[in-house]
């Protein structure tokens, strides 16, 4: 049913400036510019025309839950400032999708690192039943 309902949201974005994706029920913006401003000006009408989208069918999104990522290579950059109902949309260093942590270098160390741990916690209660 969300799938058949989020299908409305998706065709309306194909005429905004930013490629929209949904993935279960978490919906991605991508944009991008070359400036701060640029990003700003593409993505931020984006949050709220979502935002009303969902008001409009009874749904809201939690602005305390979005975040943003900036992925680039300059070592100088200024951070855009993106909005979702007049509150700051907060940046991170990472960001967790269909289980994957994808961080602003592209590199995945973050998603390595929580898999190892994982594989290791996984591996003691192994040998854990083992001796018992």
């Amino acid at each position: 049913m969300w799938n058949i309902l989020l299908d409305s949201l998706l065709q309306e974005a194909e005429t905004w400036n930013v490629h929209v994706q949904a993935y279960a029920d978490d919906i991605i913006l991508i944009g991008t510019g070359k400036t701060a401003s640029i990003i700003e000006n593409k993505i931020n009408t984006a949050p709220n025309r979502i935002s009303n989208w969902g008001f409009s069918r009874k749904m809201s999104f939690a602005a305390h839950k979005t975040q943003a990522i900036l992925i680039t290579k300059k070592y100088k950059y200024e951070m855009p400032n993106l909005k979702l109902n007049d509150t700051n949309i907060v940046f991170s260093e990472n960001l967790k999708i269909l289980g994957k942590n994808i961080d602003r270098n592209l590199s995945f160390v973050k998603h390595l690192q929580d898999t190892t741990e994982k594989a290791i916690a996984l591996y003691k209660k192994v040998l854990k039943t083992e001796r018992a």
